[in-house]
């Protein structure tokens, strides 16, 4: 009977540190979604988002500070979460297109202000009984590039 309650105590120990190593990740991929959402240098997290959490441990009972803590926010990490995402939601896309009874892509050639080159590629799609319109590719041709001619 002892060591059977021992048993339990221990596994309940261990899911209760997974589900904390479970949030703690889930909120390293929530934060690298709005550095990307908002455009930011991948080094926010450590540079401004990271320490602004450790002031807020203050406020915090001493687990969830323990938490904030080990968050990782590093450039690296934030970049792998970001382009873990980025594949993923390809992926997901791509899944999609299969799906579909038929599809239909464009391509379209484009030059920014610097003379350079740009294609982007898109592709239609059915999905369910609407027809869906996704960014496939986009790709930039920097050897064409005359920046210095316009600065």
């Amino acid at each position: 009977m002892r060591s059977r309650s021992l048993k339990k105590v221990k596994l309940d120990m261990i899911g209760t540190f997974q589900q904390k190593s479970l949030n703690v990740v889930r909120a390293s991929y929530d934060i690298a979604m709005l550095v990307a959402k908002n455009k930011k240098s991948r080094s926010i997290g450590e540079s401004h988002v990271k320490p602004s959490m450790l002031v807020a441990e203050l406020l915090l009972d001493e687990d969830k500070a323990d938490a904030l803590s080990q968050i990782s926010l590093s450039n690296d990490t934030v970049k792998g979460r970001i382009d873990e995402m980025s594949q993923d939601i390809k992926d997901q896309l791509l899944v999609k297109i299969k799906e579909s009874p038929f599809f239909a892509i464009q391509c379209d050639e484009t030059t920014d202000i610097g003379n350079c080159s740009q294609l982007l590629m898109y592709v239609r799609f059915m999905s369910g009984n609407t027809i869906k319109e996704e960014m496939l590719f986009y790709h930039s041709f920097k050897k064409s590039c005359n920046i210095g001619r316009y600065f």
